[in-house]
């Protein structure tokens, strides 16, 4: 009877448990042995993302790819123009270059030409819209630095020059620039333009020292004798040597006039003997 019930306990419950434990060491057995055959460097991360066997790193990946691949953008080989157009797509390239819309500086000039071709430049190397007003915005930069350097380095230079024409002048210097200011006003009124006008024009293209002397000169002549005609003179018997040796060289390289004075002009003639007369005065 003793043994009876020792064989019964022994085919019943106690037989259960031993499945159970047989099962989940074989389950253990099993996981251990699919670690054992990752690389050693990578069991770490397996055991701390939590991963027991194939099937849950699996899921992971499966888990990936599904919030990745609506936004994946696949980069395309050289040549591959179909896979090029969705790239520049998805990146948001504008389809054409036209459709860019840059952002200017307030109040800046528009060069619709140069912006247009720039436009065209953005489209070929496939910016971005906010690429290209990157681009466009440090271009307004640099160029805007580049003119203010160059406004500051021509005024510093014109100031030097406006120095050293009047160390040049010497005593001379104040008669000379009112001389200067003389021939400003009579030129512009004479030509109807603003003085201020002509002068900055004047200075921009001839610099501080030759607008000064350039003016200088010919306010001297206006002191001497008088406007008589469009050409400004009165025949040059009441200039300077240096005046009318200057006079001279200009008339020389004036055809309209030199074919007058070939042609017996009275007015011509009488002109170039006055300032034969007046150059050879001391």
């Amino acid at each position: 009877m003793t043994e009876a019930t020792t064989t019964t306990t022994t085919e019943g419950a106690p037989q259960g448990a031993a499945t159970t434990a047989i099962t989940a060491a074989n389950g253990a057995g099993d996981q251990q042995s699919w670690i054992n055959s990752i690389p050693e460097n990578a069991r770490d991360y397996v055991n701390n993302k939590g991963w027991k066997s194939q099937t849950d790193l699996l899921t992971g990946y499966q888990n990936l790819e599904s919030k990745l691949g609506a936004n994946r953008v696949v980069i395309p080989k050289d040549g591959d123009t179909a896979s090029e157009a969705e790239f520049r797509k998805a990146l948001g390239v504008p389809e054409a270059a036209d459709k860019y819309d840059i952002k200017l500086p307030e109040g800046a000039t528009v060069d619709k030409a140069f912006l247009d071709t720039a436009k065209g430049w953005f489209h070929e190397a496939g910016l971005t819209p906010k690429q290209a007003n990157a681009l466009a915005s440090k271009w307004n930069e640099h160029g805007a630095k580049i003119t203010a350097d160059a406004e500051a380095a021509w005024k510093q230079q014109n100031e030097a020059d406006f120095e050293n024409v009047k160390k040049e002048w010497g005593k001379e210097a104040d008669a000379n620039f009112a001389a200067a200011q003389k021939a400003l006003r009579a030129g512009a009124k004479a030509a109807g333009i603003d003085p201020k006008v002509a002068s900055e024009a004047m200075e921009q293209a001839l610099g501080a020292a030759g607008y000064a002397k350039f003016l200088a000169f010919f306010g001297k002549g206006l002191g001497e004798h008088h406007f008589v005609n469009g050409e400004g003179h009165s025949g040059g018997s009441h200039f300077t040597p240096e005046a009318a040796r200057a006079r001279m060289d200009m008339l020389k390289k004036d055809s309209g006039w030199f074919q007058k004075f070939q042609n017996g002009d009275v007015a011509a003639q009488t002109e170039w003997k006055n300032l034969l007369a007046a150059a050879a005065a001391q």
